[in-house]
């Protein structure tokens, strides 16, 4: 059987090592561009500052009610966003119906004790970087 050499030449040699150079630096990229995630940290356009909110309308709704955030920073892909559980200051989910960079529009959702009284909370997110609100705005669940 004949053997077969590869031959390596200076030429094919830059092309390997343009391509391995080229192939570990932006693989990274590549990684979070497939897996959905935000990639504007990766080419250097994160967005570090927190958040903020400059009102809270209405500050009181019941249960099932809507609400509406209003300030900057909040990021165009929806993140997470709940109330403070008064009993063991815990997460209780809220959902969002609405999430843009100034607005986030939500339904308040069951608080312990608001069945009973007025429950004065806070409402807590967190964009979808993970970035919070210096201060995070109240809210009271009413009974009606």
């Amino acid at each position: 059987m004949p053997k077969r050499f590869v031959v390596v030449t200076t030429k094919n040699a830059m092309r390997w090592f343009i391509h391995v150079l080229l192939s570990a630096a932006l693989m990274p990229f590549f990684i979070a561009l497939l897996s959905g995630c935000d990639t504007s940290s990766l080419l250097g356009n994160s967005n570090t500052s927190a958040p903020t909110v400059t009102t809270v309308v209405p500050s009181a709704g019941k249960v099932g009610s809507t609400f509406t955030i209003q300030g900057s920073g909040f990021g165009t892909t929806m993140g997470d966003m709940g109330f403070q559980n008064p009993v063991d200051q815990s997460k209780i989910p809220a959902e969002a119906d609405v999430w843009t960079d100034s607005v986030i529009v939500g339904k308040v959702p069951f608080v312990p004790g608001s069945n009973v009284a007025n429950v004065t909370t806070k409402i807590g997110f967190s964009t979808s970087d993970g970035r919070v609100p210096a201060s995070l705005p109240a809210f009271t669940v009413t009974t009606q």
